[in-house]
């Protein structure tokens, strides 16, 4: 069985700090620094940190100047031919990873729904609780991103895009940056904040 390491580009940025923290103190080569530092993370060697990094940037990219779309699982499933066929979105099992983060924030903001008061999970819920809860709904969508060779330069002609592939709206849409929630559907969409 193959393992594939994956590590985000932040993880990339603090490893080369690290290597230039190591070339100072050990007055080694910057070539020296990046291996060590790569091996003392568990790599074998710089080059496969690096290796880690690309596997993830695509996913990364489209969450910061692409678009990301989340579906509830049975629509994705239901519709995932006719969303991923023409090659326009692509089904991408690394998304949950990159937009977790903001995910996260969105839900600590809004109201939690099981709560007739309509307070913040922070309010109602433990830590453990808010997490499991948390993970659940990540992992409860089906995540696609906008193909690369696709040129959007709004929401709506993404909306427009989806709308011509899917049935089922998305509740959640990544568009360059910028976090949109959707209640029932693309009218009024509720931008969230930057990721």
């Amino acid at each position: 069985m193959s393992v594939t390491t994956v590590v985000s580009s932040k993880t990339v940025q603090k490893l080369k700090q690290i290597a230039k923290q190591y070339k100072r103190s050990l007055s080694i080569t910057h070539t020296e620094a990046l291996e060590l530092a790569a091996k003392k993370a568990g790599f074998a060697n710089w080059h496969q940190a690096t290796q880690a990094k690309a596997v993830l940037l695509p996913a990364e990219t489209a969450l910061e100047t692409g678009t990301i779309i989340g579906m509830d699982m049975k629509d994705g499933m239901d519709y995932f031919d006719s969303v991923t066929e023409d090659g326009t979105f692509i089904y991408d099992e690394l998304i949950p990873m990159v937009c977790a983060e903001s995910f996260r924030k969105m839900m600590r903001s809004g109201p939690d729904p099981d709560d007739e008061l309509g307070r913040l999970p922070s309010e109602t819920m433990t830590e453990d609780e808010f997490e499991e809860w948390f993970h659940t709904n990540l992992h409860d969508n089906m995540y696609f991103r906008l193909s690369e060779k696709v040129s959007v330069e709004s929401l709506d002609q993404v909306l427009k895009l989806l709308d011509e592939r899917s049935f089922w709206p998305a509740f959640y849409v990544w568009f360059q940056g910028k976090l949109y929630e959707f209640e029932k559907s693309y009218e009024d969409p509720i931008p969230v904040f930057g990721s």
